[in-house]
């Protein structure tokens, strides 16, 4: 035997001892063929060096190249056999990643393969789980709904169902699916993949559970309730941002067809009962069909209000106003309209609740007009005492003006102190009209500076104190001059009794949240704080002359023009009357429909 005799025999003996050991750790199948094939060639390998030893050329030539072929071919199939297990270990990574139950199961239905999460969810090892049988890994109660589904998958029907798995003291439910593994018309075995769906349905079942207590809660609201989808609304407020429109209110107020256009493209998904009983709708569908009816020029006011605060990104908007019912009826009533979260890209869904406030509004009328009533009747001691004072003088004058013997001076003097005591007559029998009877307001278009400049000529100013008068041209307001001309005049005239030995008079005015703000200021010696408690009741005065109405009725016309005062003060620094006016012009309203506020 020479020395490549001798290589090849111990070459032979090494690779038969490897490639034997090897297959049967393996367990052979499709990755122990390549170690089958070395075995059988380690093993022709002996038998070559067996025919060399007896001689025979002939064998020892033959089984020497069926060795080498052998051997080739061996690692050719253990070269496939890497790429294979490589293949197989990177699908086996990508099952155990997978958040599923895969799994092999063969005709016997026990398991041939399970991914990582089986042995997680049922606390056996692969190894333990790989021949088992499905009715001992799932139990007897989870196998009997499955059985059916495995044994229509073993004749080669597909299989999508779910049941229910016992889990210690719990029950998962599985969605499976089962897909045959076919190769000539007969059945391998069976692909399985199954999903834990119990966190899913709990879901779905706390969704449609939260929303039927939303549907009861809907539907048995007291309160009136829309659910409305704004979308084209956003749609139209974007398109219009984009066409360089920064002033939504005046663009409305000019164009009001695109304010009724936005109207109509607000859809109504669902109103509840006490919206059709407030409305006096039979239905949904007829409240859609009438809605315009519903609208007044206060309600147009408020649904501009809304368009601006949604294009402004607010999610949240509030307003009263009045409306009209189906039956013609008026309800003043507050709206709160909330985008719902989740829609506050699209608008989409939108809830509207509208309180009927019509009661409450007609109680507080009663009680403010029982209020005056009674503040007249406190009133008629002191109107009787300030009248009793210039009437004992008309009644002394008209008694003097009988003696013939009076100069033309002296009669002169007589009848200014007439005229001086009836026009004080005159303004207190006026002042207490304007509190307690009706307003009825003659609206008419003006600015900031036409009214300030209205109270200003009219009350005479001394030389110690210094005007300021820096209120703006803009923007138009729609007011009654004559009631905010008495307003300003009241208060410049306060301004200056405050002031008696000099200090500045400033009125100022600028545009804040769709108002206008106009502030009377002065240096005087501010207001004491029991005189601020009783600032607006009627009756209060610290003057001389005078019953104390001044100020109730510069509230009471400023409310009327929906309007707010207030005052700020600070003792020996001065005080600011402040007065805020909604911004409307004529174009707010058709000329028929222009406001006539009663009190």
């Amino acid at each position: 035997m020479d020395l490549l005799d001798t290589i090849r025999l111990l070459l032979a003996v090494g690779v038969t001892v490897y490639a034997f050991l090897t297959y049967h750790r393996v367990k052979g199948g499709t990755v122990g063929k390549p170690y089958a094939i070395l075995t059988a060639c380690g093993f022709v390998g002996i038998c070559a060096s067996a025919a060399d030893f007896l001689g025979s050329d002939i064998a020892h030539d033959l089984l020497g190249i069926i060795f080498y072929l052998l051997l080739f071919v061996g690692f050719m199939f253990l070269y496939k056999s890497d790429e294979l297990t490589q293949s197989l270990d990177r699908l086996r990574i990508l099952m155990n990643a997978l958040p599923a139950f895969i799994s092999y199961i063969d005709p016997e239905q026990r398991y041939l393969f399970t991914n990582k999460l089986y042995t997680i969810f049922f606390g056996q090892e692969i190894s333990q789980l790989r021949g088992a049988h499905v009715r001992e890994v799932l139990g007897d109660q989870a196998y009997q709904k499955t059985r059916p589904h495995i044994e229509a998958a073993l004749r080669g029907e597909r299989q999508s169902y779910e049941y229910e798995l016992p889990h210690g003291k719990e029950i998962r439910h599985i969605k499976a699916a089962y897909v045959p593994d076919m190769e000539e018309g007969n059945v391998k075995g069976i692909f399985a993949l199954e999903v834990d769906i119990t966190e899913q349905m709990q879901a779905e079942n706390a969704l449609r559970n939260s929303e039927e207590r939303y549907r009861r809660l809907f539907e048995n609201s007291p309160i009136s309730l829309w659910e409305e989808d704004y979308s084209e609304i956003k749609k139209y407020l974007d398109r219009l941002r984009s066409e360089g429109i920064k002033d939504l209110r005046k663009h409305f107020i000019e164009h009001p067809e695109d304010l009724t256009k936005c109207a109509s493209v607000a859809k109504i998904l669902d109103v509840n009962r006490a919206t059709l009983v407030l409305y006096g709708a039979k239905s949904v569908e007829e409240l859609r069909g009438e809605l315009s009816k519903i609208f007044t020029p206060g309600s147009q006011d408020n649904f501009i209000d809304e368009l601006i605060a949604l294009s402004e990104g607010r999610a949240r908007f509030a307003g009263e106003f009045d409306n009209r019912t189906l039956r013609g009826e008026i309800k003043h009533v507050s709206l709160i309209s909330t985008v719902i979260p989740g829609y506050e890209d699209t608008f989409g869904k939108v809830l509207i609740s509208i309180i009927d406030l019509t009661e409450r509004k007609r109680m507080e009328e009663k009680l403010a007009k029982a209020e005056r009533l009674s503040a007249i009747g406190e009133t008629a001691a002191m109107v009787g005492h300030d009248l009793r004072s210039p009437l004992q003088g008309i009644n002394s004058a008209t008694y003097l003006l009988r003696d013939q013997s009076l100069t033309k001076n002296a009669r002169d003097e007589l009848l200014q102190l007439i005229d001086e005591n009836v026009a004080r007559s005159n303004r207190i029998i006026a002042d207490l009209l304007d509190y307690s009877g009706e307003l009825h307001l003659a609206l008419s278009e003006t600015t900031p500076r036409e009214i300030a400049r209205s109270g200003l000529v009219a009350v005479k100013i001394p030389d110690t104190i210094r005007v300021q008068d820096q209120c703006q041209e803009q923007p138009k307001l729609l007011v009654d001059l004559d009631r905010m001309k008495r307003v300003f005049i009241n208060l410049i005239q306060n301004a200056v009794d405050a002031m008696p030995t000099g200090g500045i008079l400033a009125i100022r005015s600028k545009e804040s949240n769709c108002c206008v703000e106009i502030t009377v200021s002065d240096t005087g010696t501010g207001l004491a704080k029991e005189i601020q408690e009783n600032l607006w009741r009627p009756l209060q005065t610290t003057k001389a002359k005078g019953i104390g109405l001044g100020l109730p009725i510069c509230k009471r016309f400023v409310d009327a023009h929906d309007g707010e005062i207030t005052v700020e003060t600070k003792q020996n620094e001065g005080t600011t009357f402040t007065i805020r006016l909604p911004i409307k012009t004529a174009g707010t309203f058709r000329i028929d429909e222009l406001p006539i506020i009663t009190r």
